[in-house]
């Protein structure tokens, strides 16, 4: 989608964008621009930024348009403006996915505006998490920021049994990932290997943000090519990738899972817009979040497309993944998709974060 010059805008409209892109998305993808008439802002999702395996039917990217829409939300609130939006549910990413109006407000949105405080200090965060409980009470504040977004539920697992449960599904699925060309090719081509690199694309994963410490960053450079990665699942190195995020798992104090009814374009939107009240409340709580999001995303394919997407031993693991669902998890996940696993807990924050386009240059 091209990108056009245009007028300056009015501060809070700027502001509003700059905070609104401070949104989770795969790989910092970035697949959102704007297109701005006084305070009207249409919202469009840009397919060709992520044409991964993982984003099927460009569904990752639109709960990343859900939470760029509740960031505005936010930051319009605490400017004493209200932000009110249509989503199109048709999946034509042609037109805008949100229609956005902005009016001043008397009313004081306190929720909203507690939350835009932290936006600019969401992140995610990779480090290895202490197993501390979480208190009941800040369960439960987490649980009614999604109960204010109508659609999804917010399932969070304290039990360590539980823990150790997703863990192992986790490991699974993190195996299948690295033993895949495309996504394999993908991430690399996603991360990016200098600061400088980082400071000029402004988008994608700065290598130090991985938190893969001195190793497992020469891992990294060393398997950048395919040909070395095959030869590393060929004697096993795989098993050592995904080892990395089952100790993760482990050490966190909760597991969460987001779920939606069905899977459309509204419930993904509605979603995205959960998830970051999720994220947001969690920072306002000291809590720190990781998505572990392999699962999610291959299961949208595998519901969406079915088992001949993947190869046979591949088609394998997803058959363990989803019978160890039902077997453990099936009272939480009856008649719902999950759309968003992460990991919950107390860590140092990141030394290294993410870098976000200049959002005049998203303007269409």
């Amino acid at each position: 989608m091209p990108v056009k010059n245009k007028l300056a805008l009015p501060d809070h409209i700027v502001s509003i964008l700059k905070a609104g892109i401070q949104a989770p998305s795969g790989d910092n993808c970035q697949p959102w621009a704007f297109k701005v008439d006084g305070n009207y802002i249409d919202l469009y999702l840009r397919p060709e930024v992520d044409r991964s395996f993982f984003n099927f039917r460009q569904l990752a990217s639109v709960i990343s348009c859900g939470a760029v829409l509740e960031n505005m939300r936010c930051e319009a609130a605490r400017l004493g403006y209200m932000l009110d939006f249509e989503v199109d549910g048709s999946g034509d990413f042609s037109k805008p996915i949100a229609k956005m109006h902005i009016e001043k407000s008397r009313a004081r949105s306190e929720d909203l505006i507690t939350l835009s405080k932290v936006i600019y200090k969401r992140c995610t965060n990779r480090k290895m998490y202490d197993r501390r409980p979480i208190p009941a009470e800040h369960i439960e504040q987490l649980k009614r920021e999604v109960e204010r977004i109508s659609g999804c539920e917010l399932h969070l697992f304290t039990d360590r049994k539980d823990i150790f449960r997703w863990a192992r599904l986790v490991y699974m699925a993190d195996r299948l990932r690295t033993e895949r060309r495309d996504l394999h090719e993908h991430l690399m081509s996603m991360i990016r290997w200098t600061d400088e690199e980082a400071r000029e694309k402004r988008d994608g994963l700065p290598l130090k943000n991985l938190e893969a410490g001195l190793a497992g960053e020469l891992f990294l450079r060393a398997t950048r090519s395919w040909k070395v990665m095959r030869v590393c699942n060929a004697v096993g190195l795989s098993k050592l990738v995904a080892f990395h995020s089952f100790r993760a798992m482990l050490n966190s104090s909760a597991v969460g899972v987001v779920t939606a009814p069905e899977m459309n374009v509204i419930n993904y939107v509605t979603g995205g817009q959960s998830i970051e009240r999720i994220w947001l409340k969690s920072g306002d709580l000291s809590l720190s979040i990781q998505p572990m999001t392999a699962i999610t995303l291959f299961l949208n394919k595998l519901y969406g497309d079915g088992t001949d997407v993947f190869a046979k031993k591949h088609k394998e693991i997803m058959q363990v993944i989803v019978m160890n669902l039902k077997k453990f998890f099936q009272k939480y996940l009856l008649n719902t998709i999950p759309i968003f696993l992460f990991r919950l807990g107390y860590a140092l924050q990141p030394t290294y974060v993410t870098y976000r386009q200049n959002p005049l240059r998203l303007l269409v």
